[in-house]
């Protein structure tokens, strides 16, 4: 594993942000909003149905889902308009796993469930937001898909596996954690071996932001910041394969 500093990406950003790539590459997209509750946890969870149900439906988790560690059983879940979100005491975690809608849509989606609750006098503030995007890429060596430059190691084989680790804070306060690793295999897919950028982006403030308004515009950025570490690292050679639109 190598660990650079989280410079070593920045510097890489570039001007131009493709709209999008073909074929779309995004395997998973998880956005959380962490708060500060005004009401007992209780009367959240049990609230929360009606405060959703017009046009988001309640998820019956069955027995194998309860079992899984990611499973608590102080949340409710949540599907509908294409995304799915969890509620927890201290946050709203949402995904958009089975084929991604575009941020121009998830947005304002994640927007919509903010503002019910927001409005409903159940959140005084936001203390932190984060983004975690992974993009599945069809696979070639590291060294050719990105600028970065690994060290060749002395008396070992040449390598098959690459795993490139970083993370570090930008100007803004944002924390920006890079993983990236070729030829890797999805769980419970016979498919070709894929490339990975798992790329998250998050802000806690000092102060917990009281403004719906300003929560959301941290999360824009942090959308932003994601979209320019990602593109930024890109070989030029590598993102005309792409088929990128702009």
């Amino acid at each position: 594993m190598l660990t650079l500093k989280a410079d070593s990406v920045n510097e890489n950003a570039v001007g131009r942000i493709p709209k999008k790539i073909t074929p779309d590459s995004l395997l998973d997209t998880f956005v959380q909003v962490h708060y500060l509750l005004r009401i007992e946890k209780e009367i959240l969870l049990s609230s929360a149905n009606e405060l959703f149900d017009s046009d988001f439906s309640l998820v019956k988790l069955s027995g194998e889902i309860k079992q899984s560690p990611e499973f608590r059983d102080d949340e409710i879940l949540f599907s509908g308009r294409g995304i799915f979100f969890r509620i927890r005491e201290k946050f709203v975690s949402f995904t958009c796993s089975e084929g991604y809608i575009g941020w121009v849509k998830y947005r304002p989606l994640i927007q919509d469930v903010l503002q019910r609750m927001y409005d409903a006098n159940w959140i005084s503030a936001f203390p932190r937001i984060s983004i975690r995007f992974i993009n599945s890429l069809p696979w070639a060596p590291l060294g050719s898909q990105v600028k970065l430059k690994f060290p060749e190691l002395p008396h070992l084989p040449k390598s098959e596996h690459t795993l490139y680790q970083t993370s570090g804070y930008n100007p803004g306060g944002f924390q920006i954690d890079v993983v990236l690793t070729d030829n890797a295999r999805l769980a419970g897919s016979d498919e070709e071996p894929v490339s990975l950028f798992d790329i998250g982006v998050a802000k806690t403030t000092p102060i917990p932001m009281e403004s719906l308004q300003e929560a959301l515009s941290e999360l824009d950025k942090a959308h932003t910041i994601e979209k320019e570490v990602f593109f930024g690292m890109l070989s030029p050679e590598f993102l005309a394969t792409l088929n990128p639109e702009y």
